[in-house]
């Protein structure tokens, strides 16, 4: 992906075409990444460890989350998601061809469209 930015950041048409291929075909890559960690290690994690080991996990991470990232980001960048949406606004990498994404960014045990094999 970062062999045409140069390019593509100069204008150059095609470099930005294959950029922006490119980028899509990493979200894609992302987001199915990201419905399998939360369909299925989900699942593994929570039949590894006991309740107990779970909370304190989970607290560990918020505050290690709270640390290095801050405070309230998902709900932030929620709240930017849904400002865009109100306004009209739509993804640039998105094709107008696919306009419903296979999953949203979503807490855990929120709804996911598709489930993955595991």
């Amino acid at each position: 992906m970062s062999a045409g930015l140069q390019a593509a950041s100069e204008g150059d048409p095609h470099a930005l075409r294959l950029f922006v291929r490119e980028a899509r075909g990493f979200v894609s890559f992302l987001r199915d990444h990201i419905v399998k960690e939360d369909e299925c290690l989900a699942d593994i994690v929570n039949s590894a460890f006991s309740p107990e080991e779970r909370g304190s996990l989970t607290r560990q991470f918020e505050e290690m989350e709270r640390r290095e990232v801050g405070e309230r980001v998902f709900e932030r960048f929620s709240a930017m998601a849904a400002r865009a949406r109100h306004e009209g606004r739509r993804d640039p990498l998105r094709s107008s061809k696919a306009l419903t994404p296979r999953t949203t960014l979503a807490k855990p045990g929120a709804a996911v469209q598709d489930r993955p094999e595991c």
